[in-house]
């Protein structure tokens, strides 16, 4: 399911759209990946998940490698978005709480809901 393969990481501007710096996904199940790869960002740096099993793995299609959630106040992540849609209150609680998060957060689910 995950690849050790290492992603070249990529940014990506839009014209005439604010874009964030250092953006990364919370979610590295099934359908958080493989929304991933339907959607195709490749602004995102990497994806974060709180099975330590996955950390330290990659991605399949978007090759982008896998973080435990600390990756987020360590690379000074400024936007987040959430592809885990079940467990989106947990993940925002903690982005909030443990983490002190204070960038731009979005969860996917019936659409995009900035939260």
């Amino acid at each position: 399911f995950f690849s050790s393969r290492r992603r070249h990481t990529r940014y990506g501007t839009v014209t005439g759209v604010q874009t964030c710096a250092l953006p990364i996904s919370w979610g590295a199940g099934y359908k958080s990946t493989a929304a991933l790869a339907e959607l195709n960002l490749p602004e995102l740096v990497a994806v974060v998940d709180s099975d330590p099993a996955k950390a330290g793995l990659y991605c399949p299609v978007s090759h982008l490698p896998v973080e435990p959630p600390s990756y987020i106040r360590d690379a000074q992540i400024d936007a987040v978005l959430i592809t885990a849609a079940g467990y989106k209150r947990e993940i925002h609680e903690k982005l909030l709480v443990e983490l002190g998060f204070s960038g731009s957060i979005a969860a996917l689910g019936k659409g995009l809901e900035i939260l």
